[in-house]
């Protein structure tokens, strides 16, 4: 089955859910590196480089909302076909609209957004990369 990326802003109680249920219900909007992001991007933009505006867009959305991480997430084709086609107008060119869930073994990693202290308004958002296994210590540590 093909796979396509998206990129979820999540509350440590999406991760609880997600440690507890192995899931997180939707609706959801997550960010994709679809075609609307790639003319917003303009040039030719590669792969590697859609998927990256599109995890700042959820690292900017995840920082507004007062949260701490943004989950990875591979979704079948079809499905973030569909989802990219239900986006709205007024929404970010990459927001895509889920109905869920969005399953455990869909996360393929965890990012936390570095401490608002250590961020330049400036730049991008930088993230720290965690693996999968790790979910129950990211939670402990956030929930701390």
């Amino acid at each position: 089955m093909t796979t396509g990326r998206v990129y979820l802003p999540t509350s440590l109680d999406r991760l609880i859910a997600l440690r507890d249920e192995r899931r997180i219900e939707g609706p959801l909007i997550a960010y994709a590196p679809s075609p609307a992001l790639a003319a917003a991007v303009g040039g030719n933009p590669d792969e590697e480089e859609l998927e990256y505006a599109a995890i700042q867009e959820a690292a900017v959305v995840t920082a507004a909302l007062g949260d701490d991480v943004v989950a990875a997430i591979d979704v079948p084709s079809g499905e973030l076909t569909q989802a990219i086609e239900q986006s709205g107008p007024g929404d970010s060119p990459a927001a895509v609209r889920f109905t869920g869930p969005i399953l455990l073994r869909q996360v393929a990693s965890l990012h936390r957004l570095d401490p608002p202290g250590e961020r330049d308004a400036d730049t991008d958002l930088d993230l720290s990369w965690y693996d999968v296994t790790e979910l129950a210590a990211l939670v402990a540590d956030l929930a701390g």
